[in-house]
């Protein structure tokens, strides 16, 4: 035959036997608060995620190019030298045509064909990039030849 059984802890035991419907009430409206909060934290932490989702999606974006486009291309292999100064982007090139499956073909823009390419390997051209990329190599010369020169004058 099933018993009502009450495990006394120390919130229980505090309470003054005789008032044992008051120490279950007072559990009660614990459990109904550590309820809310755990819903609370629920919903917190399902729009976290969603937050986080929304910004990785938004990274992700496939780009497409028309032919004529001008685009930067960063090759398969790449020369070691400059090490981080180094251009990673090579061209110009024009886009000659599309294909399926984000490939295009290349031109140089001396109308010489380069090879097909997948777009993921591809940037929009615009020549403040390049600009950028042409002045930390500068500079990067630029510091060796005055490391040069002050090891030449000691």
């Amino acid at each position: 035959m099933p018993t009502k059984f009450i495990v006394p802890t120390r919130r229980i035991r505090d309470i003054p036997s005789n008032d044992i419907n008051y120490a279950i009430h007072v559990r009660m409206e614990d459990l109904i608060q550590l309820d809310e909060e755990s819903w609370c934290v629920g919903e917190n932490i399902n729009h976290m995620q969603f937050l986080r989702k929304e910004n990785w999606d938004g990274k992700g974006k496939i780009e497409s190019f028309d032919e004529g486009d001008l685009v930067l291309w960063m090759p398969k292999t790449i020369e070691i030298k400059g090490g981080k100064f180094r251009l990673l982007w090579k061209g110009p090139y024009k886009v000659h045509k599309t294909f399926n499956n984000n490939i295009v073909a290349l031109t140089t823009l001396g109308d010489d064909e380069v090879e097909r390419v997948n777009v993921n390997k591809l940037k929009e051209y615009n020549s403040i990039s390049v600009i950028a990329n042409v002045m930390a190599v500068n500079l990067l010369c630029v510091e060796k030849y005055l490391c040069k020169y002050h090891q030449n004058k000691l």
